[in-house]
């Protein structure tokens, strides 16, 4: 719609008129129609003013006897009871019936005659507009304009090329245009706003998935390819531009980046497999080709139908799958070509530079070991090394000759293993920190509040002097809330000792537990490095009865599986071992290699039984807790008493020597309903704390009857396998390998007995450790005393 706006009607419709017959020769311009002005006939009065002045009549005085005759005017109250009537009076109804009636209205004149109203007036039938349009009080006339075959935008520019060269407006007449048009350009400019939004989105969320900026960047590559093909495809339909393709290119840049995360997050996946760029490419493509087509297809063949659709309302459907189409069939083609090849040159890049990197941090790794080498070298030509250091040979991760260093390893007893920890251990460290801060903190409870100074100066006393005026003052609290405040406090420090306390207490029981594990650890590893000697032998012996005839296969499959067997407990079990060092480095803080000396006894020492919850840690730190909220109830309760104010004034009165005043008082809690809340919310807090002390005591009490008859278990378990089991093991191994050697049993049913009597040593262990956990367990309760 053409707008054109002014003030004369006519002047606008003959305008419009003008450029409708201009728009109609521009092509893809169809039905064209402007507004008409013309509408019913009305009755027209027209004065003569001249003549009204001559007979010495107004306007007003005209249209109030016309109004009369013709609609009536009230001119009076009827009264039918309570109800109120207008009295109207006008012309009656046969002489309202023509214009001649109105022209041959009789009309008073000031001298008291009367004269017909066409004597100075003319009173006709005129055409008037059936609708005046207006827009911002400005009259419009609008040309109604139907394109075909084009887009909307293109025409408006020829229209806009007419209107502004064929047609000259008058001042303060102009055109907008509207309609179609004019969402266009309000969608368009949201458009310029929601579709750098959702691109933006777009990338964010492939950067959170990726978490790589490079990784992100590639897939974002789907979204051209894509605008490539939704551009060719409108091209070729023949259809502009227009909003529903707009929205189809967003719809599009999202389902287009779903296969390039389909083939990229393969490639990822691969490469944490540990594949090179060319394997990635070569595996990836071939086993993510149907799925990308796939997920192209099923999106394409979804918005088919609108594509093809005649139904009312497919022209806003058809650019919207359109453009969703034929950019999907670009973006897969162009997305299982393009982005594969710029994965392999930005990763190849990649990874070239990591391999590079790598190898430089191996020479330097290099370089050092020959330092290390040389200065241990230098080292023991001058005689520096102990002869009572221990010493390792134990490889280093690259497995090459010059990484056989040796250095010496300290051996650690349960004692020292203990002592280290108390020095050394990161927890202990925190703990006694919060203990220091928290005494250095008890001062704060003597502090009071700031002093106040204040002055003034200027005409206080006349209008001609200047006076001055120096106050100082001073709250002081009352004594009793600053002791108050000090025990809290203290208490509060106390608490710090108390969790540290704790601390050290799960300290030494981890360090005892990692300890004695590591122990029996060994004791396994020892039996199973004799049982391996033992079946290497055994080994040996059936592969030369089997090379002789002797034996069959199956003795010697046998004594491999059992020989193999044994190698891998050994080295799960060393494993185990390994992980059982570095929890109890972790728990004495030791940087460095070091081995346990290993002397104590394999079990522990049960030590005397016997429930005093008064030494136990979490105990004293709950019991102390409530003492805490004992005092804090104080605190508040202190609160209530007053404060005392000080204070001194200086001040010159009329030029006279400063006077000096001394003022003294009491700040009054007059308001005390909130403090007293707070003194109820810590009482209840202190209730909470009792409670919390009860209930933990007998939750310990339960752990500590478990512990105690878990001890008395294995104890008894422990009793049977050192007085029975074990020497049976012993006497069933030796009497099968001599029956065997001896030829009275064949090397299965030997095998068989051996395995029992691993099976009880293997027992005896697990026992082991399940009786020193339970005596753990209980020492942790009592305090570790």
């Amino acid at each position: 719609a053409v707008k054109i706006f002014g003030e004369d009607l006519q002047e606008l419709f003959d305008h419009a008129t003008e450029a409708s017959r201009y728009i109609r020769n521009i092509d893809g311009v169809g039905d064209i129609k402007v507004q008409q002005i013309d509408g019913i006939p009305q009755l027209v009065v027209k004065y003569n003013r001249v003549k009204m002045a001559q007979y010495g009549l107004n306007v007003n005085e005209v249209n109030s006897a016309i109004k009369m005759t013709f609609a009536g005017e009230t001119a009076g109250i009827v009264m039918e009871g309570e109800k109120r009537f207008d009295l109207v009076v006008r012309m009656d109804s046969v002489h309202r019936q023509d214009i001649q009636n109105l022209r041959e209205l009789y009309i008073d004149l000031p001298s008291g005659s009367q004269i017909p109203l066409q004597e100075v007036a003319d009173v006709n039938y005129e055409n008037a507009p059936l609708e005046i349009s207006r827009d911002n009080t400005h009259r419009r006339i609008t040309i109604g304009i139907n394109v075909r075959g084009r887009d909307v935008e293109s025409v408006v520019a020829d229209i806009q090329k007419v209107m502004k060269n064929k047609i000259t407006l008058p001042a303060g007449y102009y055109v907008t245009y509207g309609g179609t048009f004019e969402n266009l350009q309000a969608a368009k400019s949201r458009l310029a706003l929601v579709v750098p939004i959702a691109l933006a989105l777009i990338f964010i969320l492939l950067f959170f998935t990726f978490q790589s900026f490079l990784e992100a960047s590639i897939i974002y590559l789907a979204i051209p390819l894509s605008a490539i093909g939704g551009v060719v495809a409108l091209w070729i339909r023949g259809m502009p531009f227009s909003v529903s393709a707009g929205i189809g290119f967003i719809a599009l840049f999202g389902v287009a980046v779903l296969n390039g995360i389909v083939l990229l997050s393969y490639f990822k996946q691969l490469a944490q497999e540990g594949l090179g760029v060319e394997e990635r490419l070569k595996k990836g493509l071939e086993l993510r080709f149907r799925p990308v087509i796939m997920t192209a297809a099923v999106a394409s063949l979804g918005f088919l139908p609108m594509a093809l659709s005649q139904s009312p309302g497919a022209e806003v459907q058809r650019p919207l799958a359109t453009v969703v189409i034929g950019g999907l069939i670009t973006a897969t083609f162009l997305t299982l070509v393009v982005i594969p090849v710029v994965y392999s040159i930005v990763m190849g890049r990649r990874e070239q530079k990591l391999k590079a990197k790598g190898l430089g941090m191996i020479v330097l790794f290099i370089l050092i070991s020959f330092s290390g080498i040389a200065s241990g070298l230098r080292t023991s030509d001058f005689g520096l090394a102990t002869s009572d250091s221990r010493l390792s040979t134990k490889s280093r991760s690259d497995d090459s000759p010059i990484s056989t260093l040796y250095s010496p390893i300290s051996s650690l007893s349960l004692k020292a293993c203990l002592e280290r920890a108390s020095t050394r251990n990161a927890l202990l460290a925190t703990g006694l920190a919060d203990v220091k801060t928290a005494e250095a903190f008890i001062n704060s409870g003597k502090e009071l509040p700031k002093g106040t100074v204040d002055g003034q100066y200027g005409k206080t006393q006349t209008s001609t002097s200047q006076d001055y005026t120096l106050m100082f003052s001073q709250s002081i609290p009352w004594p009793t809330l600053l002791k108050a405040q000090v025990k809290a406090l203290t208490s509060a420090k106390v608490m710090s000792e108390k969790r540290l306390k704790i601390t050290q207490n799960l300290v030494v029981s981890s360090v005892k537990f990692y300890y004695y594990q590591i122990l029996a650890q060994q004791k396994n590893l020892e039996f199973l490095a004799s049982q391996d000697s033992l079946y290497t032998q055994m080994k040996r012996a059936a592969t030369i009865k089997f090379q002789q005839g002797e034996t069959n296969r199956l003795e010697l499959m046998a004594a491999e599986t059992r020989l193999r067997e044994f190698q891998q407990k050994r080295i799960a079990l060393e494993a185990d071992q390994k992980t059982a060092y570095q929890n109890l480095a972790y728990w004495i803080n030791e940087p460095g290699e070091f081995e346990i000396e290993g002397k104590e006894s394999v079990t522990m020492e049960s030590g005397a039984a016997g429930l005093d919850l008064s030494k136990n840690p979490t105990i004293e730190l709950l019991a102390e807790q409530v003492e805490h909220g004992k005092l804090l109830t104080a605190v508040e309760r202190e609160r209530l008493k007053p404060d005392v104010r000080i204070g001194m004034t200086n001040q010159s009165i009329e030029r006279v020597g400063g006077q000096n005043f001394v003022q003294a008082g009491l700040a009054i809690p007059i308001f005390g309903k909130g403090q007293k809340a707070k003194i109820a919310s810590a009482k209840l807090q202190e209730e909470a704390f009792a409670s919390q002390k009860i209930q933990a005591e007998s939750a310990l009490q339960t752990d500590y009857k478990n512990a105690e008859a878990a001890v008395a278990k294995y104890r008894a378990s422990l009793a049977y396998y050192t007085s029975t089991a074990l020497p049976q093991a012993i006497l069933l191994e030796k009497t099968a390998l001599k029956s065997y050697q001896q030829g009275e049993i064949e090397y299965v049913e030997m095998l068989q007995n051996t395995q029992q009597a691993w099976q009880i040593r293997e027992s005896y262990i697990q026992e082991v450790n399940a009786y020193n956990q339970a005596i753990i367990t209980r020492q942790t309760i009592i305090g570790n005393e």
